[in-house]
């Protein structure tokens, strides 16, 4: 009997072929395939020391660009760098940590997730990836037996192997001189002996937590999520007041809107809502910004950005690229010490043939967080582009989970850290705009400053080139 995951591809493939049986296919028209897999699906032996993931396309494909999706978060490998690809740009890395006698699974493209695309554009046809480690599982993994035998002993061990887990992989330890992850295991591991089942214990694990003062830590159990820390913030526009002066509006779906502006004529993108991003509402998006590439100016509004999927983003922000930018980096845990790192990734968007390069204003602020600030990154880095508002969050941890064995519980921390293109971490500030504008909110209550003062910018700047042109 075929799986579930199996039909679903099943599916995928009759689904494309049909699309494909419309026109006369080619080695140049025809979607990339996966030719070659290390290790290759299907194997039962898979060696748990293995670092690297290889998938070999038949095509060259579109760098910086890839959808590594889940099956189930229990069988999706933990990562350990950023993906990239071999010289040959066929070849696709990812960097994990496998342990023995495990199943993992990895989708590559999916219905939804179609990023694994070849130079052209073409999406590859989904593959699954599915493969088991040798060896016996480790014993803390029997999670039955040990479920079985809620012990003042079994909390104990439980919470060492989160605290430890932790120790050698959180990534803002040393970002945060004022916490001191030893006198904190020193003053909990008492209390979360005492609990008597994963709610208990969630909750007694909580107070620690909440002192990493980290919104990409939280805690899930068998009664939902728990959240350590939370951070609010004032969003720094006036919504009545943008949408008064747009026109022609473009709505894509929940993510966004696409529209231009009264008097000027200016495009606007305005994010509404980052984590509804799917390919559909961002390839409206793309169409809806293309329209408007002869408007003097544009207008990006990303005070509303909380976060998503960042590979969607640089869809909308390679469109104001010309040449190949790296717009941030990012670097992992690599030792024991909490201040031993892995060299910084860098993170790049990709030149576009007909970019948008006249004058372009950014708008950020607290509402900016997680991958939104990702995407303010991305337009900092493009000349052409001046961000206005306030800091964004300040919260970009790229959050993994750690199940407890036996626990019922899992803990998802943040696991690198975010870096400017200099090196420079903003985690806990936020990005500065180029220009800013902190008003009371008294002075919103009417009107919007932020945009008013982005407007003026491009005014100015349009002017400065209409002017340079007679």
């Amino acid at each position: 009997m075929k799986s579930s995951a199996q039909l679903f591809l099943l599916s995928l493939f009759i689904l494309r072929a049909a699309e494909l049986a419309a026109d006369e296919i080619t080695l140049e028209s025809a979607p990339p395939v996966v030719v070659k897999t290390i290790p290759e699906s299907g194997a039962n032996d898979v060696d748990p020391t293995l670092t690297e993931i290889k998938v070999t396309f038949s095509k060259p494909m579109l760098d910086k660009s890839w959808s590594s999706t889940t099956i189930s978060k229990e069988s999706f490998p933990e990562v350990t760098g950023q993906p990239k690809y071999l010289d040959d740009h066929c070849t696709f890395v990812l960097p994990v940590k496998l342990v023995a006698g495990k199943t993992y699974a990895v989708l590559l493209n999916s219905e939804r997730f179609k990023n694994f695309k070849d130079a052209d554009g073409h999406s590859a046809m989904p593959y699954l990836l599915i493969f088991k480690t040798k060896g016996d599982p480790p014993a803390a993994n029997n999670s039955s037996a040990m479920k079985s035998a809620w012990t003042e002993e079994f909390a104990s061990q439980a919470f060492d192997r989160l605290w430890e887990e932790m120790d050698r992989n959180y990534s803002y330890f040393a970002l945060k001189p004022k916490v001191d992850w030893i006198s904190l295991k020193e003053k909990y591991r008492p209390l979360v002996a005492k609990s008597k089942n994963s709610q208990e214990f969630a909750a007694a694990v909580k107070p620690m937590l909440a002192a990493l003062r980290d919104i990409h830590v939280w805690i899930e159990t068998p009664s939902g999520r728990i959240q350590p820390f939370g951070s609010g913030y004032a969003y720094n526009g006036n919504h009545a007041a943008v949408r008064e002066m747009l026109e022609n509006s473009t709505r894509c779906g929940e993510f966004a809107v696409v529209a231009k502006t009264m008097p000027d004529g200016y495009g606007y993108f305005l994010m509404t809502n980052q984590s509804a991003a799917s390919d559909d509402n961002v390839q409206q998006a793309i169409a809806a910004i293309q329209k408007l590439h002869e408007a003097p100016g544009f207008v990006v509004d990303l005070r509303q950005a909380n976060g998503g999927d960042e590979l969607l983003a640089r869809q909308i922000a390679q469109l104001f690229c010309e040449h190949d930018t790296v717009y941030a980096k990012s670097k992992y845990r690599s030792g024991a010490s909490h201040i031993e790192f892995t060299d910084a990734f860098p993170r790049s968007l990709a030149g576009v043939k007909e970019p948008y390069t006249k004058p372009v204003v950014c708008l950020i602020g607290p509402g900016a967080v997680s991958s939104g600030e990702a995407f303010a990154q991305m337009m900092k880095c493009l000349p052409q582009v001046t961000t206005v508002g306030l800091p964004t969050r300040g919260a970009s941890g790229n959050p993994r989970p750690y199940e407890i064995p036996g626990a019922d519980v899992t803990v998802w921390f943040s696991r690198w850290v975010d870096l400017m293109p200099d090196g420079e971490s903003f985690e806990g500030q936020g990005i500065e705009p180029e220009v800013k504008v902190d008003k009371p909110a008294a002075d919103y209550g009417s009107r919007d400053p932020t945009l008013d003062q982005g407007l003026a910018i491009l005014r100015q700047k349009t002017a400065s080139l209409r002017d340079a042109k007679q």
